[in-house]
Protein backbone atom coordinates (compact mmCIF):
# COMPACT_ATOMS: atom_id res chain seq x y z
CA UNK A 1 0.00 0.00 0.00
CA UNK A 2 1.36 3.68 -0.52
CA UNK A 3 2.76 5.71 1.92
CA UNK A 4 0.74 9.05 0.93
CA UNK A 5 -2.44 9.87 -1.14
CA UNK A 6 -0.15 12.09 -3.26
CA UNK A 7 1.98 9.42 -4.32
CA UNK A 8 -1.11 6.96 -4.94
CA UNK A 9 -2.55 9.58 -7.55
CA UNK A 10 0.66 9.67 -9.63
CA UNK A 11 0.86 5.69 -9.81
CA UNK A 12 -1.21 4.05 -12.45
CA UNK A 13 -2.98 0.73 -11.31
CA UNK A 14 -0.06 -2.00 -10.97
CA UNK A 15 -0.72 -5.80 -11.45
CA UNK A 16 -0.08 -7.34 -8.38
CA UNK A 17 -0.32 -11.04 -8.31
CA UNK A 18 -1.63 -11.10 -4.82
CA UNK A 19 -4.37 -9.50 -5.63
CA UNK A 20 -4.62 -11.16 -8.99
CA UNK A 21 -4.71 -14.41 -7.07
CA UNK A 22 -7.20 -13.34 -4.86
CA UNK A 23 -9.41 -12.13 -7.95
CA UNK A 24 -8.58 -15.72 -9.21
CA UNK A 25 -9.94 -17.60 -5.45
CA UNK A 26 -13.12 -15.02 -5.31
CA UNK A 27 -14.31 -16.70 -8.67
CA UNK A 28 -13.88 -20.16 -7.38
CA UNK A 29 -15.93 -19.71 -4.49
CA UNK A 30 -18.68 -18.21 -6.98
CA UNK A 31 -18.86 -21.14 -9.02
CA UNK A 32 -19.04 -23.18 -5.91
CA UNK A 33 -22.07 -21.00 -4.69
CA UNK A 34 -23.77 -21.76 -8.28
CA UNK A 35 -23.03 -25.20 -7.91
CA UNK A 36 -25.53 -25.50 -5.29
CA UNK A 37 -27.76 -23.23 -5.76
CA UNK A 38 -28.33 -23.86 -9.26
CA UNK A 39 -28.29 -27.52 -8.91
CA UNK A 40 -31.34 -27.97 -7.95
CA UNK A 41 -30.19 -30.21 -4.01
CA UNK A 42 -33.71 -27.97 -2.41
CA UNK A 43 -31.86 -27.20 0.13
CA UNK A 44 -34.07 -25.58 2.57
CA UNK A 45 -36.79 -28.39 2.76
CA UNK A 46 -38.02 -30.43 5.71
CA UNK A 47 -34.91 -33.26 5.10
CA UNK A 48 -32.33 -34.39 7.86
CA UNK A 49 -29.28 -32.66 7.53
CA UNK A 50 -26.68 -34.97 6.30
CA UNK A 51 -22.83 -34.66 5.67
CA UNK A 52 -23.72 -34.05 2.01
CA UNK A 53 -26.09 -30.98 2.71
CA UNK A 54 -23.62 -29.32 5.48
CA UNK A 55 -21.17 -29.49 2.48
CA UNK A 56 -23.25 -27.85 0.28
CA UNK A 57 -24.59 -25.12 3.01
CA UNK A 58 -20.70 -24.53 3.27
CA UNK A 59 -19.67 -24.23 -0.21
CA UNK A 60 -23.08 -21.79 -0.45
CA UNK A 61 -21.64 -19.22 1.41
CA UNK A 62 -18.90 -18.51 -1.26
CA UNK A 63 -20.87 -16.55 -3.65
CA UNK A 64 -21.55 -13.53 -2.08
CA UNK A 65 -17.83 -13.43 -0.34
CA UNK A 66 -16.57 -13.53 -4.09
CA UNK A 67 -18.88 -10.64 -5.45
CA UNK A 68 -18.26 -8.27 -2.62
CA UNK A 69 -14.41 -9.30 -3.13
CA UNK A 70 -14.65 -8.42 -6.70
CA UNK A 71 -15.80 -4.52 -6.09
CA UNK A 72 -13.31 -4.25 -2.93
CA UNK A 73 -10.94 -4.73 -5.36
CA UNK A 74 -11.95 -2.21 -7.65
CA UNK A 75 -12.74 0.44 -5.46
CA UNK A 76 -9.26 -0.48 -4.42
CA UNK A 77 -7.75 0.11 -8.22
CA UNK A 78 -10.28 2.86 -9.59
CA UNK A 79 -10.59 5.46 -6.23
CA UNK A 80 -7.48 7.22 -7.54
CA UNK A 81 -8.71 7.50 -11.06
CA UNK A 82 -10.30 11.33 -12.54
CA UNK A 83 -11.46 9.68 -15.28
CA UNK A 84 -12.11 6.64 -17.00
CA UNK A 85 -11.34 6.46 -20.78
CA UNK A 86 -14.08 5.55 -23.13
CA UNK A 87 -12.01 2.72 -24.54
CA UNK A 88 -12.41 1.14 -21.36
CA UNK A 89 -16.14 1.54 -21.18
CA UNK A 90 -16.59 0.18 -24.56
CA UNK A 91 -14.14 -2.79 -23.71
CA UNK A 92 -16.54 -3.88 -21.15
CA UNK A 93 -19.90 -3.22 -23.23
CA UNK A 94 -18.31 -5.57 -25.72
CA UNK A 95 -17.10 -8.50 -23.63
CA UNK A 96 -20.93 -8.34 -22.20
CA UNK A 97 -22.31 -8.22 -25.59
CA UNK A 98 -20.15 -10.76 -27.17
CA UNK A 99 -21.21 -13.39 -24.87
CA UNK A 100 -24.40 -12.43 -24.67
CA UNK A 101 -24.84 -13.13 -28.36
CA UNK A 102 -22.80 -15.65 -28.62
CA UNK A 103 -24.39 -18.17 -26.04
CA UNK A 104 -27.95 -17.08 -27.32
CA UNK A 105 -27.11 -18.02 -30.75
CA UNK A 106 -25.26 -21.50 -29.48
CA UNK A 107 -28.17 -22.84 -27.91
CA UNK A 108 -30.20 -21.60 -30.77
CA UNK A 109 -28.75 -23.94 -33.29
CA UNK A 110 -27.36 -26.86 -30.98
CA UNK A 111 -29.81 -26.92 -27.97
CA UNK A 112 -32.97 -26.79 -29.20
CA UNK A 113 -33.49 -22.89 -27.88
CA UNK A 114 -36.61 -21.53 -29.82
CA UNK A 115 -35.24 -18.31 -31.47
CA UNK A 116 -37.21 -14.69 -30.22
CA UNK A 117 -36.82 -11.59 -32.05
CA UNK A 118 -37.75 -10.14 -28.46
CA UNK A 119 -35.43 -11.74 -26.84
CA UNK A 120 -32.40 -11.49 -29.40
CA UNK A 121 -33.16 -7.69 -28.58
CA UNK A 122 -32.53 -8.07 -25.18
CA UNK A 123 -29.32 -10.17 -25.76
CA UNK A 124 -28.60 -7.12 -27.91
CA UNK A 125 -28.87 -5.18 -24.67
CA UNK A 126 -27.35 -7.48 -21.98
CA UNK A 127 -27.09 -4.85 -19.97
CA UNK A 128 -30.64 -3.25 -19.83
CA UNK A 129 -32.17 -6.00 -19.52
CA UNK A 130 -29.86 -7.61 -17.07
CA UNK A 131 -28.92 -10.88 -18.28
CA UNK A 132 -25.76 -10.97 -15.71
CA UNK A 133 -27.18 -9.25 -12.43
CA UNK A 134 -23.40 -8.89 -11.16
CA UNK A 135 -22.76 -7.57 -14.60
CA UNK A 136 -25.15 -4.57 -14.74
CA UNK A 137 -24.61 -2.98 -11.69
CA UNK A 138 -21.13 -3.12 -12.02
CA UNK A 139 -21.24 -1.01 -15.29
CA UNK A 140 -23.51 1.56 -13.38
CA UNK A 141 -20.54 1.48 -10.84
CA UNK A 142 -17.93 1.71 -13.23
CA UNK A 143 -19.64 4.54 -14.91
CA UNK A 144 -20.48 6.42 -12.16
CA UNK A 145 -16.77 6.14 -10.64
CA UNK A 146 -14.86 8.85 -11.79
CA UNK A 147 -17.87 11.47 -10.23
CA UNK A 148 -17.52 9.08 -6.21
CA UNK A 149 -13.94 9.64 -6.32
CA UNK A 150 -14.17 12.95 -6.50
CA UNK A 151 -16.41 12.80 -3.25
CA UNK A 152 -14.29 10.13 -1.75
CA UNK A 153 -10.85 11.95 -2.38
CA UNK A 154 -12.78 15.30 -0.89
CA UNK A 155 -13.58 13.60 2.45
CA UNK A 156 -11.32 14.48 5.31
CA UNK A 157 -10.25 11.09 7.21
CA UNK A 158 -12.37 12.10 9.74
CA UNK A 159 -15.83 12.40 7.29
CA UNK A 160 -14.93 9.69 5.16
CA UNK A 161 -14.96 7.01 8.90
CA UNK A 162 -17.47 8.60 10.06
CA UNK A 163 -19.74 8.24 6.85
CA UNK A 164 -18.28 4.33 6.22
CA UNK A 165 -19.64 3.68 10.16
CA UNK A 166 -22.72 5.79 9.79
CA UNK A 167 -23.95 3.55 6.12
CA UNK A 168 -21.77 0.62 7.96
CA UNK A 169 -24.92 0.50 10.95
CA UNK A 170 -27.54 1.16 8.81
CA UNK A 171 -27.04 -1.06 5.76
CA UNK A 172 -25.03 -4.18 7.60
CA UNK A 173 -25.40 -4.13 11.18
CA UNK A 174 -28.99 -3.64 11.13
CA UNK A 175 -29.83 -5.42 8.88
CA UNK A 176 -28.18 -8.85 9.93
CA UNK A 177 -30.86 -8.82 12.69
CA UNK A 178 -33.90 -6.97 11.27
CA UNK A 179 -35.60 -8.02 7.98
CA UNK A 180 -34.60 -4.21 6.89
CA UNK A 181 -32.76 -2.60 4.47
CA UNK A 182 -32.97 1.22 5.03
CA UNK A 183 -33.01 2.02 1.01
CA UNK A 184 -30.46 -0.11 0.19
CA UNK A 185 -29.68 -2.08 -3.02
CA UNK A 186 -26.90 -3.80 -4.74
CA UNK A 187 -25.85 -0.27 -6.30
CA UNK A 188 -26.00 1.20 -2.83
CA UNK A 189 -24.13 -1.76 -1.53
CA UNK A 190 -21.41 -1.89 -4.55
CA UNK A 191 -20.60 1.99 -3.72
CA UNK A 192 -20.32 1.21 -0.57
CA UNK A 193 -17.74 -1.43 -0.69
CA UNK A 194 -15.93 0.42 -3.31
CA UNK A 195 -15.49 3.54 -0.68
CA UNK A 196 -14.55 0.65 2.37
CA UNK A 197 -11.33 -0.04 -0.22
CA UNK A 198 -11.30 3.19 -1.35
CA UNK A 199 -10.72 4.54 2.77
CA UNK A 200 -7.92 1.61 2.75
CA UNK A 201 -6.34 2.69 -0.18
CA UNK A 202 -6.11 6.33 0.23
CA UNK A 203 -5.74 6.85 4.09
CA UNK A 204 -3.45 3.28 4.22
CA UNK A 205 -4.91 2.24 7.83
CA UNK A 206 -2.18 0.64 9.61
CA UNK A 207 -3.11 -3.45 10.33
CA UNK A 208 -1.06 -4.83 12.48
CA UNK A 209 -1.35 -8.13 11.94
CA UNK A 210 0.16 -10.31 9.55
CA UNK A 211 -1.33 -11.48 6.36
CA UNK A 212 -1.95 -15.10 7.73
CA UNK A 213 -3.94 -13.56 11.02
CA UNK A 214 -6.62 -11.93 8.64
CA UNK A 215 -6.80 -14.93 6.56
CA UNK A 216 -7.58 -16.65 9.73
CA UNK A 217 -9.93 -14.73 10.84
CA UNK A 218 -12.01 -14.95 7.83
CA UNK A 219 -11.64 -18.71 8.11
CA UNK A 220 -13.02 -18.61 11.38
CA UNK A 221 -15.99 -16.36 10.50
CA UNK A 222 -16.60 -18.80 7.69
CA UNK A 223 -16.74 -21.68 10.25
CA UNK A 224 -18.96 -19.74 12.73
CA UNK A 225 -21.47 -18.63 9.91
CA UNK A 226 -21.64 -22.21 8.42
CA UNK A 227 -22.21 -23.73 12.01
CA UNK A 228 -24.79 -21.32 12.93
CA UNK A 229 -26.82 -21.54 10.05
CA UNK A 230 -26.61 -25.38 10.35
CA UNK A 231 -28.01 -24.83 13.98
CA UNK A 232 -30.53 -22.62 13.38
CA UNK A 233 -32.17 -24.48 10.58
CA UNK A 234 -32.13 -27.83 12.84
CA UNK A 235 -33.32 -25.76 16.20
CA UNK A 236 -35.85 -23.30 14.69
CA UNK A 237 -38.61 -25.59 15.18
CA UNK A 238 -38.36 -27.04 18.62
CA UNK A 239 -36.40 -23.69 20.02
CA UNK A 240 -38.86 -20.92 20.70
CA UNK A 241 -35.37 -18.60 21.20
CA UNK A 242 -34.11 -19.09 17.49
CA UNK A 243 -37.93 -19.93 16.25
CA UNK A 244 -38.77 -15.83 15.15
CA UNK A 245 -35.32 -16.28 13.03
CA UNK A 246 -36.71 -18.91 10.70
CA UNK A 247 -37.90 -16.82 7.73
CA UNK A 248 -33.99 -15.44 8.05
CA UNK A 249 -32.03 -18.38 8.67
CA UNK A 250 -29.98 -17.84 5.18
CA UNK A 251 -29.39 -14.29 5.99
CA UNK A 252 -26.02 -14.64 7.03
CA UNK A 253 -25.02 -15.37 3.63
CA UNK A 254 -26.41 -12.07 1.87
CA UNK A 255 -23.95 -9.59 0.38
CA UNK A 256 -24.35 -7.42 3.28
CA UNK A 257 -24.42 -9.07 6.24
CA UNK A 258 -21.93 -8.95 8.93
CA UNK A 259 -20.54 -12.15 8.29
CA UNK A 260 -20.27 -12.12 4.66
CA UNK A 261 -18.83 -8.41 4.91
CA UNK A 262 -16.35 -9.69 7.43
CA UNK A 263 -15.49 -11.76 6.03
CA UNK A 264 -14.60 -10.49 2.58
CA UNK A 265 -12.87 -7.82 4.45
CA UNK A 266 -10.57 -9.93 6.02
CA UNK A 267 -9.75 -11.98 3.09
CA UNK A 268 -9.37 -8.47 1.27
CA UNK A 269 -6.69 -7.38 3.69
CA UNK A 270 -5.22 -10.70 4.28
CA UNK A 271 -3.77 -10.87 0.08
CA UNK A 272 -3.09 -6.93 0.36
CA UNK A 273 -0.91 -7.60 3.19
CA UNK A 274 1.00 -10.10 1.64
CA UNK A 275 4.48 -9.58 0.28
CA UNK A 276 3.70 -8.41 -2.86
CA UNK A 277 4.64 -10.18 -6.17
CA UNK A 278 4.35 -10.81 -9.81
CA UNK A 279 3.38 -14.30 -11.63
CA UNK A 280 2.58 -13.58 -15.41
CA UNK A 281 0.74 -17.21 -15.13
CA UNK A 282 -1.73 -15.88 -12.16
CA UNK A 283 -2.00 -12.37 -14.18
CA UNK A 284 -3.14 -14.34 -17.38
CA UNK A 285 -5.28 -16.66 -15.60
CA UNK A 286 -6.92 -14.26 -13.34
CA UNK A 287 -7.55 -11.47 -16.34
CA UNK A 288 -10.15 -14.09 -17.87
CA UNK A 289 -12.18 -14.10 -14.04
CA UNK A 290 -14.60 -11.88 -15.22
CA UNK A 291 -15.58 -13.80 -18.32
CA UNK A 292 -15.52 -17.11 -16.55
CA UNK A 293 -18.38 -15.41 -14.95
CA UNK A 294 -20.26 -14.82 -17.87
CA UNK A 295 -20.17 -17.67 -19.53
CA UNK A 296 -20.37 -20.41 -16.36
CA UNK A 297 -23.60 -18.52 -15.32
CA UNK A 298 -25.85 -17.08 -18.68
CA UNK A 299 -29.10 -17.57 -18.11
CA UNK A 300 -28.65 -20.78 -21.05
CA UNK A 301 -25.95 -21.51 -19.73
CA UNK A 302 -26.43 -22.39 -16.26
CA UNK A 303 -29.72 -24.61 -16.01
CA UNK A 304 -27.74 -26.83 -19.08
CA UNK A 305 -24.63 -27.51 -16.85
CA UNK A 306 -25.65 -28.07 -13.81
CA UNK A 307 -28.75 -30.05 -14.66
CA UNK A 308 -27.49 -31.47 -18.09
CA UNK A 309 -23.75 -31.88 -17.92
CA UNK A 310 -23.05 -32.38 -14.17
CA UNK A 311 -26.43 -33.90 -13.03
CA UNK A 312 -25.44 -32.24 -9.94
CA UNK A 313 -28.81 -33.02 -8.07
CA UNK A 314 -28.20 -36.91 -8.85
CA UNK A 315 -25.16 -36.75 -6.12
CA UNK A 316 -26.67 -35.69 -3.19
CA UNK A 317 -26.64 -38.78 -1.42
CA UNK A 318 -23.59 -39.74 -2.83
CA UNK A 319 -20.13 -40.71 -0.80
CA UNK A 320 -18.46 -38.88 -3.34
CA UNK A 321 -20.41 -35.71 -3.35
CA UNK A 322 -17.60 -33.45 -2.53
CA UNK A 323 -14.78 -34.83 -4.35
CA UNK A 324 -17.49 -34.22 -7.19
CA UNK A 325 -18.10 -30.98 -6.47
CA UNK A 326 -14.73 -29.89 -6.07
CA UNK A 327 -13.97 -31.44 -9.56
CA UNK A 328 -16.61 -30.28 -10.85
CA UNK A 329 -15.52 -26.67 -9.80
CA UNK A 330 -12.02 -26.72 -11.31
CA UNK A 331 -13.53 -28.04 -14.50
CA UNK A 332 -16.37 -25.39 -14.68
CA UNK A 333 -12.67 -22.92 -14.07
CA UNK A 334 -10.38 -24.28 -16.67
CA UNK A 335 -12.98 -24.53 -19.46
CA UNK A 336 -14.28 -21.25 -18.90
CA UNK A 337 -10.92 -19.72 -18.28
CA UNK A 338 -9.45 -21.30 -21.63
CA UNK A 339 -13.09 -19.67 -23.64
CA UNK A 340 -12.38 -16.72 -22.43
CA UNK A 341 -8.61 -16.33 -23.34
CA UNK A 342 -9.51 -17.62 -26.53
CA UNK A 343 -11.91 -14.75 -26.79
CA UNK A 344 -9.42 -12.42 -25.90
CA UNK A 345 -6.43 -13.61 -28.29
CA UNK A 346 -8.44 -14.42 -31.56
CA UNK A 347 -10.76 -11.14 -31.18
CA UNK A 348 -10.27 -8.50 -28.35
CA UNK A 349 -6.70 -8.33 -29.44
CA UNK A 350 -7.87 -7.77 -33.27
CA UNK A 351 -10.73 -4.65 -32.60
CA UNK A 352 -9.17 -3.25 -29.30
CA UNK A 353 -6.75 -0.99 -31.24
CA UNK A 354 -9.57 0.55 -32.82
CA UNK A 355 -11.55 0.49 -30.24
CA UNK A 356 -8.73 2.45 -28.56
CA UNK A 357 -8.79 4.98 -31.28
CA UNK A 358 -12.70 5.55 -31.57
CA UNK A 359 -12.66 6.12 -27.83
CA UNK A 360 -9.25 8.86 -27.36
CA UNK A 361 -11.07 10.59 -30.05
CA UNK A 362 -14.23 10.74 -28.03
CA UNK A 363 -12.66 11.16 -25.16
CA UNK A 364 -10.65 13.96 -26.97
CA UNK A 365 -14.00 16.12 -27.53
CA UNK A 366 -15.46 15.59 -24.07
CA UNK A 367 -12.18 16.89 -22.80
CA UNK A 368 -12.20 20.05 -24.90
CA UNK A 369 -15.82 20.45 -24.16
CA UNK A 370 -15.35 20.81 -20.37
CA UNK A 371 -12.50 22.95 -21.15
CA UNK A 372 -14.74 25.04 -22.80
CA UNK A 373 -17.61 25.25 -20.34
CA UNK A 374 -15.37 25.30 -17.44
CA UNK A 375 -13.64 28.69 -19.11
CA UNK A 376 -16.95 30.25 -19.48
CA UNK A 377 -18.24 29.70 -16.54
CA UNK A 378 -15.01 31.22 -15.17
CA UNK A 379 -15.54 33.86 -16.82
CA UNK A 380 -19.64 34.75 -15.66
CA UNK A 381 -18.33 34.61 -12.63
Amino acid sequence: MGDSRALEKRKKPIRQSNFELLRIFAILLIIGHHFTVHGGFGLWGDEVITKNIEWLILIQIGGKIGVDIFILISGYFLVTSTSIKTAKVFKLWLQLIFYSLVIYFVFCFYFQEQFSRLEFFKNCLPIAFKKWWFASVYFVLFLISPYLNKLLNALTKQQYLRALILLGVLWVVIPTFLPVDYESSNLAWFIYLYAVAGYIRLFNPKFKLPSICWLLLAAGVIFISWRLTISLYLNVKVNYVTAWFYPYYGNLYDANKMTIFLISLFLFIGFAKMKTFRSRLINLISSATFGVYLIHDSDYVRGYIWSNVFKNATYIESEELIKYSISVIFIVFGVCTAIELIRIFAFEKTYMPVVESIGAKIDSVIYKTENSVSKKLGKSE
